[in-house]
């Protein structure tokens, strides 16, 4: 039995849609990896803030909480979390 006649410029073809198919799987985990630290990291601002205000505090500070707050929950709301 000899070896079949393998087309060069199909096997490359091949490889090339195989290794091109891996990067885009590779991106889409590291995408959906930095999306959820994203999320997380505003979460934990918005948890931060809530914790603060229910602490309690005095009147002058309760415009900066406030608008820390907002702030926040807005960041959050634009990364579509």
């Amino acid at each position: 039995g000899a070896a079949p006649d393998v087309d060069d410029a199909r096997v490359q073809a091949a490889d090339k849609r195989r290794t091109a198919a891996a990067k885009a799987d590779a991106n889409a985990v590291r995408a959906a990896t930095e999306r959820a630290e994203t999320c997380a990291r505003l979460e934990a601002a918005v948890d931060e803030v809530d914790s603060l205000m229910r602490a309690g505090y005095p009147a002058r500070e309760a415009g900066r909480l406030w608008e820390r707050w907002r702030e926040a929950r807005a960041r959050l709301r634009e990364a579509r979390c």
